[in-house]
Order: C-alpha cells, then sequence, then structure tokens
C-alpha cells in the first residue's frame, strides 16, 4: 500500500535519530526516563514561577472589570458582556 518495503540502505551512516526505519532496543523504557527527567527539571522551574509571579495594576483592574461586566443569565450561570 505504501510502494514496497524497505529498500536496501547505507549500513554505515550514522545519525542522531536513529537512521533508517531505526528500531532501538529498549525504546519504551528510554522514552519513560526521559519523560521523568523532563518533569523532574519543570516541576522545580513551575513552582519557583508560581511563586514569584507578580500580578501588575493593569491585570488586576481588568479582572475586577470583568467581574463587574457578568450578567445572571437566570440558569445558575453568567455571562459576560
Amino acid at each position: 500500500m505504501s510502494g514496497g518495503g524497505e529498500y536496501p540502505y547505507p549500513k554505515y551512516t550514522w545519525s542522531p535519530a536513529g537512521g533508517w526505519w531505526a528500531k532501538t532496543k529498549n525504546w519504551q523504557r528510554k522514552t519513560g526516563v526521559a519523560l521523568v527527567v523532563l518533569a523532574a527539571a519543570a516541576a522545580p522551574l513551575a513552582l519557583f514561577s508560581s511563586s514569584n509571579h507578580i500580578k501588575f495594576p493593569a491585570e488586576e483592574q481588568r479582572n475586577a472589570d470583568e467581574e463587574k461586566t457578568k450578567i445572571d443569565d437566570g440558569r445558575g450561570g453568567t455571562t459576560g458582556k
């Protein structure tokens, strides 16, 4: 359906992505380890960012204006302008 199988390719070619039709061993374990390392690196960054967030006066004013303009729609929810 896709025009044939795997065609012959040079065995001496090296690629950081694995080359043609890469079938690496333990790819699932390696992917899991990479995701854990990524999460371990991103979590402290996210915690630092959230603890040091600064709200500027314009942002606070905009949020207050949005709260004032909410209208009761009669169904228990609210709608904007």
